[in-house]
């Protein structure tokens, strides 16, 4: 049998087909030689198919929300938007994509198992049929997620290839010299990794600086001619500037491209990196590639290119929607050259779509337009201008317009862009941030987190940080600096810190500051064993090493070193080395610790806890019993607050040693105790009982405010044990650290009947029934003599004798007998 293509347009194949099963060789087909698409007899012979309307994307959103038929609509809407999407995405903005896409994400995140845990499950070839499901639809939604917004940001490779895709692109010559383009021959290969996204925030080492809005709305929608309209190859030395994160594979060739695709080839070669713009999908036979290849490289050539040429490669097959790992179609790629109107009468009659965008969101039309409109201001302005450009670019718009190109009146490009990006940020950010726990985002959430974060205006960032999220990014923060699962996580983490950090803004900054980033990453960049920094979990297929991490680390110190105790961002060019952490460096570390004092409430509630310490007045004891107050409700904000709110963190809250204030608030000081009783003069301090009472009043189960804050203040007990805590502590549970020290274990106790003397002890006062159910929450290091006096005081008596002889006591006078 055989599928109807039409599933892959946008509503879906006409007759309802989904699958290979539901045809057979007898039914019709409708086969274009040109595409090579197969439709059935309704595809065939509907106008509208391929056409976004709103009943398409109603079916395409539909199927977006329907796990069975979820993978189906990823690959709908990525064909969509490969072809032209600044004028669809809008679209299906408006039927509520947004929406959709973060009901079906947390559908298929709703998991009680954690990343790694679903890993060595998959691999054992455990999981159920619905789960395999979940897990593949989660994965077609994480890539959906991250195209848009490598698309939206106009970052990152704007074609249809993905890794472990079959391509055919320019494989290096085998000496590695790559001087002459002779040397290079076109070959099949796999990608075995996608390009890395410039991951540094800064232009010049060192430092640390946000594009002004007019450079934004500059490189928002690039009109000029780009990279792609360059002849293969020309580009090679602007991407060849943008550095590689991390090292090369053991054995791997150095590309001349810089960064790129990572490719490995079918004869053997050592794998190798190329430049996005030579890496095309294997959509069909050799033959076909060659041709498509062959013409790409024709119309690239501009002005010179020869329309014989590309008549002849047009008939060998070459397929005029294939898009480069760029994402510039053939016929985007030969405006943006400068060809002649005849090369683009042969494409456009041959069946190039004449609205293709690329990468930038950029239409051949707008393109021709923009130069048109460029070269109008110039001879306003007494510019000389070429007479027969002009012409030849109305030529090509009213050629254009012939076939079907529209030029969208309003909102200009840029704008629209803006609206976009404003729309996905603040809907996304908030999004991700709340989807999962901050223990279980995958690192595919967490690299759009890095990327918005990175990309998006400062007012958009603040907008989507409303509580939840706000809430939820303070989490995830202190899931960082407390320890991670693996490399992964802690070198994302590294990143959207810095992301964050770079934003210029004194409330953001502080937050990263606040939960001890500085600590962190000088941990992380100076540390030979990252178990030392809580990366207690480190599967076999981590795929970062601990000298990438170290880098990344060691940028965000630097960044944090530049400013934390400058503020300016004009003072940012004072680290400029990427060399390891000096002992100046070191120094500045220690130095920053004191930052908490920023915290003004913090401070107050200290210094009322010290003070009473001196001289206990009826004053102090009043000032400590609103400082309690003061610090329950710090607590209560933390948890519950949004950006501008006060509130501490784990890591202010070790650096200011409130907690040991408290603690030596609670108890008698030594020298109050006095050494005159012999043997105690060594005993530990006693609880002050009227301390005592006064730190009852704020946290106690006696009211509904102090029982939260228990619970918050055991929280925050937490938090600073992980967040100062340096080594491992391992235990037979999955988790780990010192927090061990302080949960709750549950105990099931058994009940002796015999000793190993060969006494017989006596049966316990519990009916047969309940033997078996006697369990008991305790501390690890609770004393065995205070769970026995626990256990004889709640454990009911059932002895018959015992009660018999208390109910002959009730109503019974009690009389004093003379002894004798």
């Amino acid at each position: 049998g055989w599928v109807c293509d039409g599933r892959d347009f946008t509503g879906g194949c006409r007759s309802g087909q989904t699958d290979f099963h539901q045809t057979s060789v007898y039914t019709v087909t409708f086969r274009c030689q040109s595409s090579a698409i197969d439709l059935c007899e309704q595809c065939a012979y509907d106008p509208m198919l391929g056409r976004v309307t709103d009943s398409s994307v109603e079916a395409d959103l539909e199927a977006l929300a329907e796990p069975s038929m979820c993978k189906l609509a990823v690959t709908r809407l990525r064909n969509q938007w490969r072809r032209n999407w600044p004028a669809t995405l809008p679209k299906y903005f408006a039927g509520g994509l947004l929406d959709v896409l973060v009901h079906a994400l947390q559908k298929s995140t709703e998991s009680t198992q954690r990343p790694e845990e679903e890993r060595l499950v998959m691999q054992s070839r455990q999981q159920s049929g619905a789960e395999t499901q979940k897990r593949q639809v989660r994965r077609a939604l994480l890539q959906l997620t991250a195209e848009l917004t490598h698309r939206l940001l106009c970052i990152g490779p704007g074609g249809d290839v993905n890794a472990n895709d079959l391509v055919w692109a320019l494989c290096p010559d085998p000496d590695g010299l790559g001087s002459s383009r002779t040397e290079d021959h076109w070959d099949e290969g796999r990608v075995l990794q996608l390009p890395r996204l410039d991951s540094a925030i800064v232009s010049t080492a060192g430092a640390t600086s946000r594009p002004s809005s007019a450079a934004v709305a500059a490189s928002a929608v690039p009109l000029a001619v780009s990279s792609s309209a360059l002849p293969l190859g020309a580009g090679d030395a602007a991407v060849g500037a943008a550095t590689i994160a991390g090292g090369e594979p053991g054995g791997m060739r150095a590309s001349t491209s810089g960064n790129g695709f990572l490719i490995s080839w079918r004869d053997g070669q050592a794998p190798s990196r190329v430049h996005p713009q030579n890496v095309w999908k294997m959509t069909a036979d050799e033959d076909v590639m060659i041709a498509t290849t062959n013409l790409f490289l024709e119309v690239s050539k501009g002005e010179t290119s020869d329309v014989s040429k590309v008549s002849t490669y047009l008939q060998q097959g070459a397929d005029l929607m294939a898009t480069n790992g760029e994402g510039s179609a053939i016929l985007l790629a030969a405006v943006r050259a400068g060809v002649s109107v005849d090369v683009i009468t042969v494409l456009l009659e041959s069946g190039a779509y004449p609205d293709a965008a690329g990468r930038d969101g950029v239409t051949p039309l707008q393109h021709i337009v923009h130069l048109q409109n460029g070269a109008a201001k110039a001879a306003a302005s007494g510019t000389t201008v070429d007479t027969s450009n002009a012409a030849r670019l109305s030529q090509c718009i009213d050629l254009l317009q012939e076939h079907g190109a529209v030029l969208p009146d309003e909102p200009t490009p840029e704008k629209r862009l803006a609206q976009l990006r404003e729309m996905f940020g603040v809907k996304m950010v908030s999004s991700l941030l709340t989807l999962q726990s901050p223990l279980a985002l995958p690192v595919e959430v967490l690299d759009v987190l890095y990327l918005l974060f990175r990309e998006l205006p400062l007012s958009v960032i603040k907008q989507a940080l409303e509580p939840q999220s706000f809430r939820a990014l303070t989490a995830l923060f202190q899931h960082f600096v407390g320890g991670t699962d693996n490399l992964s996580i802690a070198m994302v983490g590294c990143r959207i810190m810095r992301a964050i950090y770079s934003q210029l803004d004194p409330t953001l900054r502080y937050l990263v500051l606040s939960h001890g980033a500085l600590r962190w990453a000088h941990r992380l960049a100076s540390t030979k064993d990252v178990a030392q920094c809580g990366l207690y979990r480190q599967p076999h297929h981590e795929k970062v090493t601990p000298e990438e991490l170290s880098r990344e680390a060691n940028a965000l110190l630097k960044d944090l070193l530049c400013t934390s105790a400058k503020g300016d961002a004009g003072d940012m060019q004072a680290v400029a080395s990427t060399s390891p952490i000096s002992s100046e460096g070191r120094q500045e570390v220690s130095q920053s610790n004191d930052e908490w004092r920023a915290n003004a409430r913090l401070v107050e509630v200290g210094e009322a806890l010290q003070a009473i310490r001196e001289s206990e007045t009826p004053e102090s004891m009043t000032a400590a019993k609103e400082a309690l107050l003061v610090f329950r409700e710090l607590l209560k904000r933390t948890e519950k607050g949004n950006l501008a709110d006060e509130r501490c963190t784990a890591f202010e809250l070790e650096q200011s040693n409130l907690l040991g204030d408290l603690l030596r608030f609670l108890k008698y000081h030594t020298d109050l105790l006095g050494t005159t009783e012999p043997g105690h003069g060594t005993r530990q301090p006693q609880v002050n009982p009227e301390r005592w009472d006064i730190f009852r009043e704020a946290f106690s189960e006696q009211t509904k405010q102090g029982r939260k804050g228990i619970g918050r203040l055991m929280k925050a007990l937490h938090a600073v044990v992980e967040t100062g805590e340096a080594f491992p502590v391992w235990r037979h549970r999955k988790e780990r650290g010192l927090k061990a020290l302080t949960e709750h274990i549950q105990l099931k106790l058994r009940h002796v009947v015999g000793g190993s003397d060969g006494l017989e002890l006596n049966a316990p006062w519990l009916p047969q029934v309940m033997r078996s159910q006697v369990v008991v929450m305790v501390e690890p290091v609770v004393q065995i003599g205070l769970l026995s006096r626990f256990l004889f005081r709640v454990t009911p008596i059932a002895d018959e004798r015992y009660l018999v002889f208390c109910h002959r006591l009730v109503g019974a006078a009690v009389r004093e007998r003379a002894s004798g």
